[in-house]
């Protein structure tokens, strides 16, 4: 496995933002074929370090042959905040395309995401199926727009609960039955992972 840390300043954020990305070695062959590309998103509380680790990333980069994306968000769910920074944009006009640029993956990625970064995944395939080909949401609330609890403190990304802000957010249901919705506990997380992108590169 190659694990590459960088900061970029790309389009959708106003400051240089950290990610890092996992490659196969296959990679290096200069083959010229592309490795297909998991973007995978972090939970509210998490960063890519910490999810790299729960999802034991040397492993599942070697048994999968996939490029594994993990940027860092804040506290935004990975989308175009109701007041705050546009990470939606971010990812998808700026980083994936930057990243499909600077190394052999391919150009749309399958979105994975663990708790508020499922709920973005889906998100971005709503949006944004031109970059996202899948969506794959572990442990994730497809309502979270409307149904976040006050612990969580999500009123800058969706706006005020009951102020119908969060309407913008709400999945379609296109999108909701396309999604695969599953659960997971720290024990299992790698299995899964290592089954649904074996799946999706052998189809």
């Amino acid at each position: 496995m190659i694990l590459m840390e960088a900061s970029s300043r790309l389009p959708g954020l106003e400051h240089a933002q950290s990610w890092r990305i996992a490659l196969p070695d296959a990679a290096m062959t200069g083959s010229g074929e592309q490795i297909p590309l998991a973007l995978f998103l972090h939970d509210l509380g998490y960063d890519g370090t910490q999810l790299a680790q729960l999802c034991r990333l040397p492993r599942l980069v070697d048994q999968t042959g996939w490029a594994i994306l993990l940027p860092n968000s804040n506290r935004s769910c990975f989308t175009d905040m109701r007041y705050g920074p546009h990470w939606r944009t971010y990812l998808t006009e700026g980083l994936l395309p930057f990243v499909s640029r600077s190394f052999p993956v391919a150009n749309t990625a399958v979105a994975l995401g663990l708790g508020t970064g499922g709920w973005a995944a889906a998100h971005l395939l709503d949006r944004c199926p031109e970059r996202i080909s899948a969506a794959i949401a572990f442990n994730a609330n497809p309502d979270l727009p409307d149904s976040w609890t006050d612990d969580m403190n999500l009123s800058a990304v969706f706006g005020e609960r009951d102020s119908g802000d969060s309407s913008s957010y709400a999945l379609s249901s296109k999108t909701r039955a396309g999604v695969t919705w599953l659960s997971a506990g720290e024990d299992d997380l790698e299995s899964l992972m290592i089954a649904q992108l074996l799946e999706r590169k052998n189809h």
